[in-house]
């Protein structure tokens, strides 16, 4: 299709109001004949990170200029061509192998893009799901630009469907974006709006200045406090919204599952989380518990307001090392493993699809102490007996395994 270059202004249209998609169409005056490659930048929403996420780009189209730039072509991306077909077929209710380029490429551009429910989100759930066998350009996130952006680089010039996969739910779709990638903007930039919630787990070291961690050490039958912490997500578009942790541990340690407690925080303000409001359930293979919130939309709007975000979510509970860690002192220690399960659809109401974080670990250890008590000539003194305490004033005694050698 052939059109006449007519405005710079690029057109934005954000789709289900910062949930699942974000879609930007740019004005097909941007893009100008050249052989030099493009980048498309992937922007996380504040607060988030792209680090661990893996993304997929479709070229959709290819685009180019007439020698004298006064007209922009669109031809297939022939790999892709089925797909498009079938998409805008079926919303146009069109036989696919009757959709010209320049109809599916005037169909998209002028879908819109107001609110959850608009045409254009739905056409890019259509379409991605049209695009299931195509492989297109897959970037596993490992390194972060400074800025905490992800840059997708050495892309020809053409029409993409950036697609988000969540990798640790069966490889399904969390959010995608639609640009034209041409050479008169050589780097598009794209603010991912997948507001899906990140998942940190610390244990709380006991010696002085250190505080919460990923690594401490412990004695048997201390009392080892962990944590998680997350942030509440955007959750206008849902009329219930889950979390589930998903909580495994060595069988060194014992959780205490009455010690379970829930605070979201807001600034100073903590605000506990009633029991009524959660439960903590266990019997499932491969995992000590699971903490279940079964709709956090409803406490937050209560407490916070409503579509209220950005609250930070704590979960606290506490565990001890028991007996048979004696026999595995040093490293490797003694794993803690928790990921969040979380509504990912507004169309589930939050009792369908779920999405889940990868795993987050904190390793405890214990140490092997041999004490032996002397004489002034170094002789071992037969029959000597200790006791270990863990404080100035010898109050709290740690309890001591006896070996075989005395």
């Amino acid at each position: 299709m052939k059109r006449k270059k007519t405005s710079i202004l690029p057109l934005f249209k954000a789709i289900a109001a910062g949930t699942i998609t974000l879609a930007c169409v740019l004005s097909p005056a941007l893009a100008q004949e050249t052989a030099e490659p493009v980048s498309i930048t992937l922007v996380p929403n504040a607060g988030q990170t792209l680090r661990g996420k893996t993304f997929v780009a479709h070229r959709l189209f290819d685009v180019v200029t007439s020698a004298d730039q006064s007209s922009v072509h669109y031809t297939w991306n022939e790999a892709y061509r089925p797909a498009i077909q079938a998409a805008v077929g079926a919303a146009k209710n069109q036989s696919p192998d009757t959709v010209r380029e320049w109809e599916a490429v005037d169909y998209i551009a002028g879908l819109d893009a107001q609110g959850p429910d608009s045409s254009l989100r739905f056409f890019v759930e259509a379409l991605r799901d049209q695009l299931k066998s195509e492989s297109g350009t897959r970037i596993e996130v490992d390194e972060l630009e400074p800025d905490g952006s992800v840059v997708i680089r050495d892309l020809a010039p053409g029409w993409y469907l950036v697609d988000e996969h969540n990798v640790y739910n069966n490889d399904m779709h969390s959010a995608a974006s639609l640009c034209l990638a041409a050479s008169a903007n050589t780097d598009i930039r794209i603010q991912i709006k997948s507001d899906y919630p990140d998942l940190i787990k610390k244990i709380e070291e006991d010696d002085q200045g250190i505080g919460w961690n990923d690594i401490g050490d412990f004695e048997i039958g201390q009392t080892i406090p962990f944590r998680y912490e997350t942030k509440v997500p955007a959750m206008a578009g849902y009329d219930t919204y889950s979390l589930v942790f998903h909580d495994k541990m060595d069988p060194a340690l014992d959780a205490d599952l009455d010690s379970v407690r829930i605070a979201v925080m807001d600034g100073e303000r903590s605000v506990p989380m009633p029991e009524s409001a959660f439960r903590v359930e266990t019997g499932v293979e491969g995992e000590t518990f699971q903490v279940v919130v079964p709709d956090l939309k409803a406490f937050v709007d209560e407490v916070f307001g409503r579509d209220a975000r950005g609250q930070t979510i704590m979960v606290r509970y506490d565990a001890r090392l028991n007996e048979t860690a004696a026999d595995q002192t040093g490293r490797p220690g003694f794993e803690n493993a928790v990921r969040l399960e979380f509504s990912n659809n507004p169309d589930s109401d939050g009792k369908g699809e779920t999405g889940f974080t990868p795993w987050d670990t904190v390793v405890c250890f214990t140490y092997r102490l041999e004490g032996a008590k002397v004489n002034e000539a170094g002789t071992r003194l037969e029959g000597a007996r200790f006791r270990l305490y863990r404080d100035e004033a010898c109050a709290e005694e740690v309890r001591l395994k006896k070996i075989e050698n005395g």
